[in-house]
């Protein structure tokens, strides 16, 4: 079956929607404390979330699957191919040793930190996940099928293909029987695309299992079961998963993937094509439970659509999710964003375009979308994504207010940056950088309908720092009923701080209650950014300093500047992850020993220009995920401890321009670029940095 472009992208976002749904159910009632027994005894028939987040900090079943799939950006993009090692570098780019993305439980423990550390010491993929190096048990955990299920998001309707990839990926860290559970899941989730029963989409994954494994004997066990018992969920987990296949000494380890298979097998043939049927009986089985709701609602959210999943269970995610790269940019995500990303990465593999996410369009396309925005009278509005009343082929935002008699001010808004008090935990170590900055411009456009005479509304743009500076726009609309009306924003100097929140202010002035409706569209946000960085106002938070994400070493505000030192190596990044060309000026002071550098164009801990100094000269090195190559000759120029060093980087599509004290050192033409990145620093050998001075402006 062909699909539209349109239903594509819509079923992306349910599969994700559904996806980070069951990971937030099952989130608190994970078997490290739960058991079947005690869910049911303690909440009977689980129908909503059991726990209300105030931001869900995501874990690794979210972290894994939206950064691995960056393998098509970053690698076959260029290449048309896609190994097993290039995923592995895909593990190296962005993730931070032992913090973020994934769970750090031990060499030897976790089955992903196994992987990793395999691939750092140089054990390449697909040996660093295999049952010969780690071991059968830790190689079948079920991490071989939580991470999986967007390549069956990039492959709609090709099983084949997703199955083959998702093996492919789940190898860098799994081996054996997880392989089997990789197959199933994304070819679960590539044939939900069209697929008229949910018994079919099984039907059909199954058939990518290979036959002789315990996969497949599990799998079969419980779809025999229930099309001889097709009523009771419940009494096929007694007798599958407490009876039949509960042998901790043949299923041994922490989260064997073959039980947490059965449930995932049973909640998708006993919730019969109901999302919230399915993921709720996911949960309800416990085991791995945020893994088993997760891989289940991916599978059930594509099936039904965004409609097909309820306002009980989006209400509380609001399209807003975090992750923990190492890419602080890349941490800051709403649903409809990376669905649009993810549909262009199935572009890129069919050579029509290059995939990329650097412009913030948030347009209320997909149906329930909300793309972050928030109220500060959440009490008092009802905040829907509905069609746009004046042009059937578009949606937007509706406001329906209440009690707004007097004079009122409403507040639509959405997070662009995070700091601690924002989550509710840092479980699995976020970290973030700003994704918008002084000298851009916001714009949307709102309408009111039924503003009764006596009653005035008038609009402005604000943006709002990490430490609650408020930057209210001049321009100010008066508003009239039933016309869309234009407003626009340049951000102006934060003075050194983070914008955090952007929004549309609005204020309701009259004897009369205004009830509405209003309706919201196009937020924008476009320009050139030019800002610096204050370190004085940077607290020390997420492991770092604000702003900041890092890889290994101490980074500290210390007498606010920026500290940074290590044992062995360590490297901090800040800024947009897209930015192209841009004036980066720094003034850096090694304090002790002299091994450093100021990273620029950075796409990850791999990928990269590094202007790098040693005791006696400066080099200029691009880093790629083919290795590390020297751009030009060595300059000679002795640093010393405790000196301040004024540098200026200026990149400018292929041309890179470095000065070092007023003089230039380096301009060169680079014909194969590192064609966008952010900017930051890094230290090897023992090293102590200081950086006081920090501003960059895009050309």
């Amino acid at each position: 079956m062909t699909l539209s472009q349109d239903l594509y992208l819509q079923k992306i976002y349910g599969g994700l929607l559904g996806k980070v749904t069951g990971v937030i159910l099952g989130a608190p009632l994970e078997n490290t404390f739960w058991t079947y027994d005690q869910i049911k005894n303690a909440y009977g028939e689980i129908t909503s979330y059991v726990r209300k987040y105030k931001q869900f900090a995501a874990d690794d079943d979210i972290n894994g699957s939206l950064f691995i799939i960056r393998v098509i950006d970053d690698i076959f993009r260029k290449n048309g191919t896609i190994t097993s090692k290039d995923i592995g570098n895909i593990w190296l780019n962005y993730i931070s040793s032992n913090r973020g993305m994934i769970w750090w439980g031990g060499y030897g423990k976790s089955t992903e930190q196994t992987a990793y550390e395999n691939i750092l010491s140089g054990i390449k993929p697909p040996v660093s996940g295999s049952i010969q190096k780690n071991g059968k048990p830790l190689a079948e955990q079920i991490g071989g099928q939580i991470f999986v299920d967007t390549w069956g998001l990039v492959f709609p309707n090709e099983p084949d293909k997703s199955s083959y990839f998702a093996s492919l990926a789940s190898s860098v860290s799994h081996d054996g029987e997880a392989l089997e559970g990789a197959k199933f899941v994304a070819a679960a989730v590539s044939s939900a695309f069209s697929s008229d029963t949910i018994e079919n989409v099984f039907i059909k994954a199954l058939s990518y299992v290979s036959k002789d494994s315990e996969y497949f004997k599990i799998l079969s066990d419980v779809y025999h079961f229930y099309k001889k018992n097709p009523t009771n969920w419940r009494e096929a987990f007694e007798y599958l998963l407490k009876i039949k296949y509960n042998d901790d000494l043949k299923y041994p380890g922490p989260v064997h993937i073959i039980p947490n298979a059965g449930i995932v097998a049973l909640s998708l043939l006993y919730g019969e094509g109901d999302f919230s049927k399915s993921i709720c009986i996911a949960t309800m089985c416990g085991m791995d439970t945020d893994c088993n709701a997760g891989n289940v609602g991916c599978i059930l959210g594509v099936f039904k659509g965004p409609e097909g999943i309820s306002e009980t269970w989006k209400s509380q995610i609001n399209d807003s999710i975090i992750c923990s790269s190492s890419m602080g940019s890349l941490n800051i995500i709403d649903l409809p964003t990376i669905s649009r990303y993810i549909g262009n990465l199935n572009r890129v593999l069919h050579g029509e375009e290059n995939a990329k996410e650097n412009e913030i369009n948030l347009d209320f396309q997909f149906v329930g979308s909300t793309h972050g925005f928030k109220t500060n009278h959440s009490e008092k509005i009802l905040m829907r994504n509905i069609e746009d009343p004046y042009d059937s082929k578009n949606r937007c935002l509706q406001l329906i207010l209440n009690e707004t008699k007097g004079y009122t001010i409403i507040d639509l808004y959405r997070s662009f940056f995070y700091i601690p008090s924002d989550l509710d935990d840092e479980k699995y170590g976020p970290m973030f950088s700003p994704t918008i900055y002084s000298g851009q411009e916001i714009s949307c456009r709102i309408l009111p309908n039924n503003i009764p005479n006596g009653t005035q509304l008038i609009a402005s743009l604000y943006a709002k720092t990490a430490n609650n500076k408020e930057l209210i726009s001049e321009m100010r609309v008066h508003l009239n009923s039933n016309e869309w009306q234009f407003l626009k924003f340049s951000i102006p100097d934060s003075e050194g701080e983070a914008i955090k929140e952007v929004g549309i202010r609005i204020y309701i002035q009259g004897k009369n209650n205004y009830y509405g409706p209003m309706f919201f569209d196009d937020f924008k946000i476009s320009g050139k950014v030019d800002y610096y960085i204050d370190f004085s106002k940077q607290p020390e938070e997420f492991g770092s300093v604000r702003q900041f994400s890092f890889n290994k070493g101490a980074w500290r505000n210390i007498n606010g500047v920026l500290d940074g030192t290590c044992s062995d190596f360590g490297s901090i990044y800040t800024g947009n992850f897209y930015w192209k060309n841009y004036d980066f000026s720094t003034t850096i002071t090694p304090i002790f020993n002299n091994n450093f550098g100021i990273i620029f164009r950075c796409r990850g801990n791999l990928n990269y220009y590094l202007l790098k100094f040693a005791e006696d000269n400066v080099s200029l090195e691009k880093h790629t995920f083919e290795g590390k190559l020297y751009l030009t000759n060595k300059v000679m120029f002795k640093t010393l401890l405790n000196n301040n060093y004024n540098v200026r980087i200026i990149v400018k599509e292929e041309r890179i321009t470095v000065f070092l004290e007023n003089q230039k050192i380096f301009d060169i033409f680079d014909e194969n670029p590192v064609d966008s990145g952010c900017v930051g620093y890094m230290i090897f050998n023992g090293t102590r940095i200081t950086i006081n001075k920090f501003s960059l402006k895009e050309i």
